[in-house]
């Protein structure tokens, strides 16, 4: 099965009816909108529309599947050099990893976050592919606990990363969970003191104002008060 067939349009499709195919898609087979074995099913094909418009919307990709047989495997795409990379089945976790990486620096949030699901599908256990996932969801900005959730996941394998404790507390000051967001930022602080989120530019310090002296006592306030009466006379 190649792209075009993934996402049910003609070879020769153009770029918007390739796009309006794909997000029309990925909208009805989104996992967020599943359960059970349904969800494992729609994250597959979630990950396979995402690949195929990552595919197709490169004109030089797009063009060598519609001179290509229709039998081309979806998962073709091609490496640096023009050198065809490994197919689907034989690419690895980290290659889908860093598939979505590159998907979430282009701001392709959907095609980020089904190559992310995919990897995790293969190896779950890396604390890296959750932070990922975290990115993504936080980029995305519809699913607040899901991000907090990877986070979390990500932080129980490398509990000493201050950037993502204060990733983390943020997540929860934003669902108003302040007493939780401050626990983190303090181990934050105490694991990284010196980190930017705790050294305000000096222009930005509140001034400090000198000590208050201490209270005068009544014969002090009679005689400062005599005194200047004495001084208009």
């Amino acid at each position: 099965m190649n792209p075009f067939d993934v996402l049910e349009v003609s070879q020769d499709a153009n770029p918007d009816e390739i796009r309006a195919a794909y997000h029309r898609l990925a909208k009805q087979w989104h996992p967020d909108r599943f359960a059970g074995e349904e969800k494992v099913q729609a994250e597959e094909r979630f990950r396979q529309l995402a690949e195929a418009f990552a595919n197709l919307k490169d004109p030089v990709k797009r063009q060598s599947y519609q001179t290509a047989r229709p039998q081309a495997a979806v998962g073709a795409m091609s490496a640096p050099g023009g050198q065809p990379s490994a197919p689907a089945q034989e690419r690895s976790a980290d290659d889908w990893m860093e598939e979505s990486r590159k998907a979430l620096e282009a701001k392709q949030l959907d095609q980020a976050k089904g190559f992310i699901l995919y990897a995790l599908r293969l190896d779950a256990a890396k604390p890296e592919f959750h932070l990922l996932q975290s990115e993504i969801l936080e980029a995305e900005g519809r699913d607040p606990r899901g991000a907090i959730r990877s986070l979390e996941t990500y932080l129980k394998a490398r509990p000493k990363d201050a950037d993502a404790l204060i990733r983390l507390a943020d997540l929860y000051l934003g669902q108003g969970m302040q007493a939780r967001a401050q626990r983190f930022l303090d181990d934050a602080r105490a694991i990284a003191p010196k980190h930017k989120r705790f050294n305000v530019p000096a222009e930005g310090k509140p001034k400090v104002l000198p000590p208050a002296s201490e209270p005068a006592g009544i014969v002090d306030q009679l005689k400062g008060l005599w005194g200047r009466l004495a001084g208009k006379g």
